[in-house]
């Protein structure tokens, strides 16, 4: 599915309302909002790497009862997995470079 502004509505329509079990986000950067809004109650949403803010109310969380995970990099077979995914064009990798002084903690570094 392409994310082109009307993912989620695609994701609620494909799930008949009731929205993904589980929604994997790879560096969840900009995305995580959407992806909140596209899990259904009891789902599992899971953010591998960083880039954006969870906000979430914690009475949705509860009334919901959903499941937030994070992970900084996942495993080695989690990356093997990702590139072959990549390989078979069913994931399509976008990548974006940033200067090494963006990084907040080097700031403080002498």
């Amino acid at each position: 599915m392409v994310a082109d502004g009307n993912h989620v509505e695609a994701v609620r329509e494909l799930t008949d309302g009731s929205g993904a079990e589980v929604v994997l986000d790879f560096v969840g950067e900009g995305t995580v909002s959407d992806g909140v809004a596209m899990l259904a109650a009891g789902g599992s949403y899971y953010v591998v790497g960083y880039g954006d803010t969870l906000s979430v109310p914690t009475i949705q969380m509860v009334l919901t009862e959903t499941s937030f995970i994070g992970n900084l990099a996942g495993s080695y077979i989690d990356l093997v997995e990702l590139i072959a995914l990549v390989a078979q064009g069913k994931v399509t990798s976008r990548n974006r470079i940033y200067p090494l002084g963006a990084v907040g903690l080097l700031h403080d570094v002498a």
